[in-house]
């Protein structure tokens, strides 16, 4: 990203998608912001700091509920899972675990865990469900967030899916930061959750 005066007292943003005139009371307030140290530590840029205000205000947040809830993963922006649930209930869609990292018995003598979360919309109902043995498939059980907060991931991913199925007009093909992290080589090193689902970026 660069950035640079014009003649109207505004500032060009240029990012990799758009090139947008900003105007200069709105730059000082974000880098204000800023320098209070009142954004996440992982805030360090105007531009940084205008992405994720724009992508909130795209999906309903304002601004200080985006820096909070959506976060930069190697230059992907993603919404927390936390903020993933706030973002549907305002919507109008309800949702509530139906099982949570529940042991059950596979036909096959084995022992799995599974979370469900049943979602409604309107006159809509649906659910979505997540293995551990879903995960483990995919290989992610080895990674670090994963090792130390199964339950948590296990709820991130049921809760993503069924977001994605019942609300694909609100979530707007957003990723979650763990689906980010389970799927960005490197992204596990660079961001710590707790079993909360608060999130933290190392910098």
């Amino acid at each position: 990203m660069k950035e640079y005066e014009n003649n109207r007292s505004e500032t060009v943003v240029t990012t990799q998608t758009a090139t947008l005139a900003l105007p200069q009371n709105e730059m000082e307030q974000l880098q204000l912001l800023i320098d209070s140290k009142v954004l996440p530590s992982n805030i360090k840029t105007i531009q940084q700091a205008f992405a994720i205000a724009q992508f909130g205000k795209d999906l309903g947040m304002k601004p200080m509920q985006a820096f909070h809830q959506v976060y930069s993963i190697q230059g992907r922006l993603a919404l927390s899972s936390k903020g993933l649930g706030a973002l549907l209930w305002a919507n109008g869609v309800q949702y509530k675990t139906i099982q949570d990292f529940e042991k059950v018995d596979k036909p096959d003598g084995k022992t799995d865990f599974v979370t469900t979360v049943e979602f409604y919309r309107g006159k809509v109902t649906d659910r979505a469900s997540f293995y551990w043995s879903d995960a483990v498939r995919a290989g992610w059980t080895t990674k670090d967030n994963w090792i130390k907060m199964p339950k948590h991931m296990l709820y991130a991913r049921a809760l993503a899916l069924g977001a994605q199925r019942i609300a694909p007009d609100k979530i707007l093909g957003l990723y979650t930061v763990e689906e980010m992290v389970d799927v960005t080589p490197g992204a596990a090193q660079e961001v710590i959750i707790t079993e909360e689902g608060d999130v933290k970026i190392k910098i």
